[in-house]
């Protein structure tokens, strides 16, 4: 069997933080599709992860989805500098909260503004979270 043309294989796109790399003049960084499927999710720095799946069904987009609005303690959600997005049991986006951007909603609930973390993206991005941190909790705080 013939393998696909780079011509013919499907892109991925996402936005590019500035600065990032040699590249960060370019507003959007290409992603092979499938070039980051395999499932060797680790986690390597204190992240929260959060079950976004309802909120995407309802039509929100993913990041929108992620940072907000969420009961959670926001002393321990801000020692936290990653946030990663699953959905049906895979991560669909990686963030980085920015410094002191919390806000309280008056019903409790808190939410972050956050940059996309490219430098972690295909790192954990569309792979499946492992069964051991697999939960009905709406978010979980994840330690190496």
């Amino acid at each position: 069997m013939l393998a696909a043309s780079k011509k013919d294989q499907r892109i991925i796109r996402v936005p590019r933080e500035h600065g990032s790399d040699a590249n960060s003049h370019l507003p959007f960084v290409d992603i092979p599709e499938g070039a980051n499927d395999m499932n060797d999710f680790i986690v390597k720095e204190p992240l929260v992860l959060f079950e976004i799946g309802k909120a995407m069904s309802e039509g929100r987009h993913f990041k929108d989805a992620v940072e907000g609005w969420w009961k959670t303690d926001p002393d321990r959600a801000a020692n936290f500098h990653l946030v990663l997005g699953k959905r049906s049991g895979k991560i669909v986006g990686a963030f980085r909260p920015k410094p002191g951007s919390w806000e309280q909603r008056p019903d409790g609930r808190r939410g972050f503004e956050s940059d996309y973390a490219m430098d972690v993206w295909t790192e954990y991005v569309r792979k499946d979270v492992p069964i051991e941190y697999r939960s009905r909790a709406p978010f979980q705080y994840l330690s190496p």
